[in-house]
């Protein structure tokens, strides 16, 4: 530990090289505490602050055909489940999916295309949770966490 110490500090620390064996709790508590430092000092903590409304859409990066259309700040409201590692994403993703199906059927003009829609809805919506809305939720809930922790 005292030689990883040595070497992350570099020698602007110590000047001379420590003995093979010996510990240096001095040396270790240091290097422990910069890299406390810099761990805590990468935290985004508006995420869990009064602004976490307004910090969601840094993290909506998701490019597929349905979230190309969804506004990110519509998960404002749904920022607690999403930094819960065991909130339940699947009503969100619902409404992600009712937008979606909505938004198109409302720019449908082929009589069979929305027809088509509306016969295999439940099925569509299901395909769409599962490949791309609850896949991309998950990304952005492992953005979110991994900000807070660091």
């Amino acid at each position: 530990m005292t030689a990883y110490s040595h070497e992350q500090l570099g020698s602007d620390f110590y000047d001379e090289e420590p003995e093979p064996g010996s510990i240096d709790k001095e040396v270790i508590r240091h290097v422990c505490m910069d890299k406390i430092r810099v761990a805590a000092g990468i935290r985004n903590l508006d995420i869990i602050g009064y602004k976490r409304p307004f910090v969601i859409r840094e993290y909506v990066y998701a490019d597929g055909p349905v979230f190309s259309i969804y506004n990110a700040d519509g998960l404002a409201p749904h920022i607690d489940v999403l930094i819960d590692p065991d909130g339940d994403l699947d009503p969100i993703a619902e409404d992600i999916a009712d937008i979606f199906l909505s938004n198109l059927s409302a720019e449908c003009e082929h009589p069979d295309l929305d027809e088509f829609l509306e016969s295999y809805n439940d099925e569509i919506r299901a395909m769409l949770k599962a490949k791309e809305i609850i896949p991309a939720l998950e990304g952005v809930r492992r953005e979110l966490l991994a900000d807070l922790d660091g």
